[in-house]
């Protein structure tokens, strides 16, 4: 399941990043490389809550030049 999550910019000028959450980063980072997405990197960890909840993040272009980015939460393992 793909979710939308938008979050504004507090600094004027700035533009906003679209963030595309998924239920599984690297299935989705693989489907949308084999239909031509360019990503700046593969699916990295970003941070890890205290509870263990890793958030990952992974980051591309629109057709425009404006950053979009794939991120999911992966539970603890065990």
């Amino acid at each position: 399941m793909w979710q939308l999550f938008l979050s504004a910019r507090s600094e004027p000028g700035k533009p906003s990043i679209l963030y595309f959450r998924v239920d599984d980063i690297r299935t989705a980072y693989d489907e949308l490389t084999a239909r031509g997405v360019s990503f700046e990197a593969a699916p990295q960890l970003i941070h890890k809550h205290d509870s263990g909840v890793e958030e990952w993040m992974a980051f591309f272009p629109d057709p425009d030049g404006h950053l979009l980015a794939l991120m999911s939460q992966v539970p603890p393992a065990g």
